[in-house]
């Protein structure tokens, strides 16, 4: 492989001072980048502080800023031929882990091929700020709102308890894909909007036909409209733990470990006071409109929702609250398709001073609903109290807290359910014997639903149509089910339940290491490694490399990234990236002299290699050495550093003595 140095020119009058200066190229590391575009910066725009649950909450329609979080410059993009893995759905509706993507860098940026990445909580805030402020696309981009995401954050995107503004709102949807690359939401406090009398409140404010992949939010994560405040009577809250109002949204191995804890101060004693009235919780979706379909795939909701409804008496029997902990409540369409498949749910509400529709699956359902239903392979341990303001339970002499209907799957159904309705394979649990329950569940009655395989230790008068099965039976028999052991973590000893068998950031999720070489010439990429949560695993090594090269390490997130040799303290889904040395061997040594006498002219040296070519590589990560060893960056004592595709340069703008000597590169 030859080497070509070559002088650069010079002006003035040459006398006095020389010096030798020998560039030597010992070993120049051949690398890929990855490019970053710097798009759009964040508006900023003043807060106005309604202190709600501890947070900053704007009282504008829409509100604008993110305290403490500023946005980047712009988001990453992918090198051609790298590849992002995803769980995906197959032609049962079960997960299907494992599918991958390839990478094109030639197709539109932001669209599935090449997608735009998140790396940090700073590229979220640009995120939202793009589509919330109806951003128009970056240069031969897709538009924000409709684009294509991958998140690749290390498996953690942690707020440090700051808000952060839902994404979509009253003007804009959010219609595009969230691949979450089992990324884990901690610390967030989920901020909101404000319109038609509602405060809409989520990770996500309104979306439509959506759809996300792999995503987890911690339960150290809250909504803003959390906590003790005076809601007054007209600003109802709406909280979906994903996303408040969707249409047709698609989640693929999510989970929501979301609490909600919310009092009502209040002193009001009628519906028309806040919750008493219209107060809506999901932990996905607060609410689901328009025809479609609707699938939650390899899902779970763990944790609790708490709704006191004022401090008042409650005297109304006509109110309208719905909360579920999947869905809110489904409204608005003459036809729906839900499917729930593989899913888990853990949880207990307790309802305070709210006659309300309450159930684990869903909330509610209108009664303009034409609904088609498919529910399988499913485990619910879900657990109700309805209390007044004395503490009476629902159905004691003297309650005064209207009238609830609460269901161990769905609390209110006025749908019209469609021939083709299943539920199968699901298994029901809990402790009824908290709170009388509501007639709802006579649902299950209809003869257009199928009901095989459902076990429930729930009596047969709080759930009916369903055979009463013993606590032991119901624990017996997920402990042997072969299609709920490949969906959710089961212990085999006492058959409890986890999570979900893929869940970011839990005990069995498998996370993948993706390899990228940038298509350089002669190198070889690597299947891609899969590892569990909390296990080390030794990265593979290319099997063959470029000419004249030899591989370096793998560095994390780009080139330029921290070197990985093993998944140790890792957790998500990773991209590393290939570095080469390349061999002294092939490398020619030669001096260049330069004799000079002024201080203001410019001398400058450039070195070429062969092997970065347009076609290999898009940057050589080269080093720059001073004659006592140390490296030097670029300005330092007047020295500045270059590279333009395969030349290298270094320059001296005002020669001196004191930059005499042998420059290593």
């Amino acid at each position: 492989m030859n080497n070509e140095n070559k002088k650069g020119t010079k002006t003035g009058k040459l006398k006095g001072l020389s010096r030798r200066a020998k560039f030597i190229v010992t070993s120049a590391v051949l690398a890929v980048c990855l490019a970053v575009s710097g798009i759009v910066s964040a508006v900023l725009l003043s807060n106005n502080n309604n202190k709600i649950g501890g947070e900053f909450a704007d009282s504008t329609a829409a509100p604008s800023t993110t305290p403490g979080v500023s946005a980047s410059s712009g988001l990453s993009k992918y090198t051609n031929g790298a590849r992002f893995y995803y769980t995906g759905v197959n032609s049962s509706n079960d997960p299907a882990p494992g599918q991958s993507v390839t990478v094109n860098a030639s197709a539109t940026w932001g669209s599935q091929n090449n997608p735009y990445v998140i790396k940090t909580i700073n590229d979220w805030v640009f995120f939202t700020n793009a589509v919330n402020n109806g951003t128009g696309a970056p240069s031969g981009g897709t538009a924000y709102a409709s684009a294509t995401y991958v998140v690749e954050a290390g498996g953690i995107l942690n707020f440090g308890g700051k808000r952060i503004l839902p994404v979509g709102n009253a003007s804009r949807a959010f219609t595009g894909t969230v691949y979450g690359g089992n990324t884990v939401i901690q610390n967030a406090k989920l901020g909101y909007y404000s319109t038609g009398g509602r405060d809409y409140s989520g990770l996500f404010g309104n979306t439509n036909g959506a759809k996300f992949y792999d995503l987890t939010i911690a339960s150290n994560c809250s909504s803003v409209l959390t906590g003790s405040y005076d809601f007054g009577t007209t600003n109802f809250p709406f909280i979906g733990g994903f996303t408040t109002i969707a249409t047709s949204p698609t989640f693929v191995n999510c989970t929501s470990r979301l609490p909600v804890n919310i009092v009502n101060t209040h002193s009001a004693a009628t519906s028309s006071s806040l919750i008493a009235g219209t107060g809506l919780v999901g932990g996905f979706v607060g609410r689901i409109t328009g025809t479609g379909t609707s699938k939650f795939v390899g899902c779970a909701y763990i944790n609790n929702i708490n709704f006191q409804g004022h401090s008042g008496t409650l005297t109304s029997t006509n109110d309208d609250s719905s909360f579920g902990n999947f869905i809110g409540e489904i409204v608005s369409a003459t036809t729906h398709t839900l499917i729930v498949s593989g899913a888990y749910i853990k949880s207990s509400m307790v309802i305070r001073n709210n006659g309300s529709h309450s159930g684990s699956i869903i909330g509610s359902v209108g009664s303009s609903v034409g609904l088609t239903l498919t529910l399988k392979n499913a485990v619910v341990e879900f657990n109700i109290d309805y209390l007044d303001t004395a503490g009476l339970k629902y159905g004691q002499s003297g309650f005064r807290g209207g009238s609830p209907d609460a269901g161990v799957l769905l609390g209110y159904s006025g749908a019209n359910y469609k021939a083709g309705s299943s539920i199968t394979n699901v298994f029901l649990s809990g402790d009824y014997t908290k709170g009388a329950w509501g007639s709802s569940e006579g649902w299950l009655t209809n003869t257009n639903i199928t009901k095989t395989n459902v076990y429930s230790n729930y009596v047969s008068s709080l759930a009916p149509n369903l055979t009463t099965h013993t606590t032991a039976e119901v624990t017996n028999a997920k402990k042997t089910n072969t299609a709920i052991q490949n969906v959710l973590n089961v212990n085999a000893s006492t058959g409890a339940v986890s999570g979900t068998k893929y869940e970011a950031g839990a005990a069995g999720a498998t996370y993948y290491v993706n390899y990228v070489i940038g298509g350089i010439a002669g190198a070889n990429q690597p299947v891609a490694t899969s590892y569990k949560h909390g296990s080390n695993v030794a990265l593979k090594n290319p099997s063959s490399t470029p000419t004249g090269t030899t591989f370096n390490n793998w560095r994390y997130g780009s080139v330029s990234g921290a070197a990985i040799a093993n998944t140790s303290g890792r957790q998500g889904n990773l991209t590393v990236y290939a570095t080469y040395k390349l061999n002294n061997s092939s490398v020619t040594h030669k001096n260049v002299d330069e004799t000079y006498g002024v201080t203001n002219q410019v001398i400058s040296h450039t070195f070429e290699h062969a092997q970065i070519t347009a076609g290999n590589a898009t940057v050589a990560n080269v080093k720059w050495f001073k004659p006592d060893g140390t490296q030097i960056t670029s300005g330092q004592d007047g020295i500045t550093i270059g590279q333009s595709g395969n030349t290298f340069s270094l320059t001296f703008a005002k020669p001196t003595v004191a930059q005499s000597g042998t420059y290593k590169m």
